[in-house]
């Protein structure tokens, strides 16, 4: 038989087979004189996944609504989207991405402080449940700025990947739809109309430029 790895306290074991309801792929065998571990029932590993799938659910779904550029989709295409979600760590001093980059993701902070550095304007440092990255998304940007974490941070990561796939349009086409949507819900007249009508109401506009002489 072939070793595969030696665990240490604290370490788990077996967790895929209950997982994936499989036969166990590898042999377990104590290493010392007297090994205490813990033991979960099949039952309860899986209602207590469950309740953290559930948990991590709600919070993405909380993420999305926080996003200003997201406020036009319909509820399931925001349950589809936060199913993207991705989360991501930082370390005080990390660089998550510097000026000049190619923008492919946005940030929503979910602890920690993050710092935004551009040339020639003064650093703006961002905290929990605020945005960044989300301006570069847009085809073919460039990073303006360089994001580094100040303290340990936590963000919640959405891709332009991710967001294309899952709701068949561009980061620019959204944008263009919540710069009409702003422009109608200012009118006395439209603001009230009920969601599906204001939605045909905003896809039906276009926008016309006019130069002066």
């Amino acid at each position: 038989d072939k070793h595969v790895r030696t665990l240490k306290s604290g370490e788990t074991f077996g967790e895929l087979a209950l997982l994936f309801r499989s036969p166990r792929t590898a042999s377990a065998i104590s290493m010392s004189k007297e090994t205490q571990f813990l033991v979960v029932k099949p039952m309860i590993y899986k209602k207590t996944l469950k309740k953290m799938r559930m948990e991590e659910q709600y919070k993405n779904s909380e993420t999305i609504e926080k996003v200003p550029l997201f406020s036009c989709l319909t509820n399931k295409q925001k349950f589809a989207l936060s199913n993207t979600i991705k989360i991501m760590m930082f370390n005080p001093g990390e660089v998550i991405f510097r000026a000049g980059d190619d923008a492919q993701a946005m940030y929503i902070i979910s602890e920690g402080n993050i710092k935004i550095e551009i040339i020639g304007k003064k650093d703006i440092e961002l905290h929990s449940g605020e945005i960044f990255g989300e301006a570069s998304i847009q085809d073919n940007m460039k990073r303006s700025g360089t994001a580094k974490a100040v303290t340990r941070a936590m963000c919640s990561m959405i891709s332009r990947k991710d967001i294309e796939n899952t709701l068949g349009a561009s980061i620019n086409n959204l944008i263009f739809y919540n710069t009409k949507k702003w422009a109608v819900m200012r009118s006395p007249i439209f603001k009230n109309l009920p969601n599906d009508d204001l939605n045909r109401l905003i896809i039906s506009f276009d926008f016309f430029t006019v130069a002066n002489k």
